[in-house]
């Protein structure tokens, strides 16, 4: 394996912020004095503490054998990324090392993005699987302390060969005017945060960009099952939106939110597995000088009109529902030099309604965030001066010494093995790369039914499916075969099997005109049962 430069133990970041190096392997390290440690309902399995931590992108490859090797790229505080393997996901070992700035004479376009190997604070990496091709960006000059909104561009990565990341071309700074993060939108297209740019890395050797006036995005998400919708964040109090990205080179609004009254600065917007409604994560305006925990929330808002009546995708409506992250007080163990604790990261599981909630050096922690939440649980939900958990419960939680908490992730991919799809990844600044599992109560997933619209000849018909996992195409939604679904229409009920490909069928003989059909579905150990109701033409 060739790394593009020595392995670095600890990026320098650390000793400017003052946190304790820790040995690869460091155990979980109690430190809650709100919520007792023997309920917390998370072990740890590993440490990659040379990978000091920012965002983090998973991927996937076909073999030829056909199976799969999955991988996580790691963004490494002002140094580039690591490649890590993920195959096995306790185990994951790095591959292969992105470094800015190694060689201007091997590296070009790279020399426009200098690096001082450990001071720049902010890097972002996003990959695109099909064209094997990761985006990066580095905020702040070489030797810059914490400052948003200083940058050195954006640079394309080759990672054709995994152990040996190639440059492509780059965009610099001062094109873009200084990217906090990016995220790969379609094939083509990578929009960046804060003062928003769009990239076009059609041709990666030679990247275009343009700004969208009055547009102020933080952070950006791609439905995994909705293909061409966008949600998005923004930097201005109470902002957030949904783009159709159809033309990701010219997106469009398919809605605004402003809810001042209730949100700070809304950092992440990802939705349910179903979409029914999405959870928005408040930074505070505050950000990362908010050191009084709890911080900021998670707000729900419906995008359906299953909770709240007229809500729609064109139309949010706020369910009046939050959660905050059950830790409470200054969060200054570990370090005297910084004691963030805001919302900075949240992040849904793809089939579950399992959330994890990431809070600088708050720690990290695993929520339901199903329904209302209901008292008398293991973990007592917060009731303070920021407000009242009145939505979701905690489940599990881990708060480790010399964590400063900037990512965490469920696996994305079709597990098979139980216990893997228990475990989530936490990017930490402190502490590397962190592999937990969960080891409290599992729902169970969710899986889609979904009915067509035309009901020709009288014929009713649909589909039974999975939510997206992460393949090497990208995300599928897989079938669920032969599963007994009940269809009833008419004062007419019928009982038929899904098909290969998750396809169901029943003729019902309804006349010409509307009707309104339910289909039921009941589920198994692993699916939850699941029923809906649609509108059919004949």
């Amino acid at each position: 394996m060739r790394m593009r430069a020595k392995t670095v133990a600890l990026s320098a970041s650390l000793a400017v912020l003052g946190a304790a190096a820790l040995p690869a392997g460091a155990q979980s390290v109690g430190g809650l004095p709100s919520v007792p440690a023997e309920i917390a309902s998370v072990e740890h399995v590993r440490n990659l503490v040379h990978t000091s931590a920012n965002s983090m992108a998973f991927f996937a490859r076909t073999q030829p054998d056909g199976t799969e090797r999955r991988y996580v790229v790691v963004a490494t505080v002002g140094n580039g990324f690591d490649i890590v393997e993920v195959t096995d996901p306790e185990n994951p070992m790095v591959v292969g090392r992105y470094l800015l700035g190694e060689d201007p004479a091997e590296d070009p376009q790279g020399a426009l993005m200098r690096s001082s190997l450990g001071h720049n604070f902010h890097p972002w990496v996003d990959v695109n699987p099909v064209r094997n091709i990761v985006s990066l960006t580095i905020e702040d000059p070489a030797g810059s302390a914490l400052r948003h909104n200083g940058g050195q561009g954006i640079i394309f990565v080759d990672i054709t060969d995994v152990t040996n990341p190639r440059p492509l071309g780059s965009v610099p700074n001062n094109s873009l005017g200084g990217p906090h993060t990016n995220k790969m939108i379609g094939d083509h297209c990578v929009y960046t945060s804060l003062q928003p740019w769009i990239v076009d890395y059609s041709d990666p050797m030679n990247p275009t960009a343009k700004q969208i006036p009055g547009f102020d995005g933080h952070e950006f998400f791609e439905d995994p099952n909705i293909p061409n919708r966008t949600y998005m964040g923004d930097r201005v109090t109470g902002r957030w939106g949904i783009l159709d990205t159809t033309d990701c080179w010219n997106p469009v609004f398919i809605s605004k939110m402003n809810d001042a009254a209730s949100l700070g600065t809304a950092h992440e917007v990802y939705p349910a597995p179903d979409s029914s409604f999405v959870g928005v994560a408040d930074f505070t305006n505050a950000g990362q000088l908010q050191t009084q925990c709890p911080g900021g929330a998670v707000h729900f808002y419906d995008i359906s009109g299953k909770y709240v009546p007229g809500a729609s995708v064109e139309s949010p409506r706020k369910m009046d529902a939050r959660y905050f992250a059950p830790f409470t007080g200054l969060p200054l163990q570990g370090s005297t030099n910084y004691g963030s604790c805001t919302m900075h990261s949240w992040r849904p599981d793809l089939e579950r309604m399992l959330g994890l909630a990431g809070l600088y050096m708050g720690g990290t922690y695993v929520f339901d965030w199903s329904g209302p939440t209901q008292p008398g649980g293991v973990v007592p939900e917060y009731d303070g001066a920021r407000g009242t958990t009145n939505w979701g419960n905690t489940k599990g939680l881990v708060r480790d010494a010399a964590d400063y908490v900037n990512a965490a992730q469920w696996l994305p991919f079709d597990l098979t093995d139980p216990a893997h799809e228990r475990l989530f990844y936490v990017a930490g600044q402190g502490r590397g790369l962190d592999v937990y599992r969960y080891t409290g109560p599992l729902p169970k997933k969710l899986a889609r039914l979904q009915v067509d619209a035309s009901a020709s000849g009288g014929v009713v018909s649909g589909s039974l499916d999975r939510y997206a996992r992460l393949t090497a195409a990208g995300y599928e939604n897989f079938p669920l075969p032969e599963e007994l679904v009940e269809i009833s229409a008419g004062g007419v009920t019928a009982q038929v099997l899904t098909e290969l490909d998750g396809s169901f069928s029943a003729d019902l003989g309804l006349a010409a005109g509307t009707h309104q059909v339910t289909v039921t579905w009941s589920g198994d150990d692993t699916y939850r049962g699941e029923t809906t109701t649609a509108t059919v033409t004949v």
